[in-house]
């Protein structure tokens, strides 16, 4: 998607070498790393937009300079400057915009139902818990006393 913002086609820059897969495979590794590692895929972390966007800078941040080493080491893998710049630029706002529908869809269809059994201080003490820290992702759908 850089390539084709940078030279206004595909196929100019990217797929012209003989190590084409080898550029997409490190590109597409290093960033699936990244993400691993700031945690983009908890969904604790995906509950403020702010959140999102501040993990999305610094793992592509990290993936920018990390692919930069990788560029210098192995040249036959490098991938230009504004090529790079653009596609993880297009990749922060696809990845932004694509958690917050996931997030959207995640709170509205999948929930897994829970029934309490007990009535007492511990099981308000559970829900408590469960609402508090972001348990988006259970409805309570009741209690069950002895």
């Amino acid at each position: 998607m850089g390539e084709a913002l940078w030279f206004g086609e595909v196929g100019h820059y990217f797929f012209i070498s003989e190590y084409s897969v080898l550029k997409i495979v490190a590109f597409v590794l290093v960033i699936q790393i990244a993400f691993y590692y700031f945690d983009l895929y908890v969904l604790v972390n995906l509950r403020e937009k702010k959140r999102i966007a501040l993990l999305l800078l610094e793992s592509l941040g990290i993936s920018f300079f990390s692919l930069a080493i990788v560029s210098y080491s192995i040249p036959s893998l490098a991938i230009g400057r504004g090529i790079l710049g653009l596609s993880l630029m297009v990749i922060f706002v696809l990845a932004f915009f694509c958690r917050l529908i996931f997030v959207q869809i995640y709170r509205t269809t999948i929930k897994e139902r829970i029934l309490i059994v007990g009535a007492g201080q511990l099981s308000q003490g559970i829900v408590r818990d469960i609402y508090e820290n972001g348990r988006d992702s259970f409805e309570i759908i009741g209690f069950v006393e002895e």
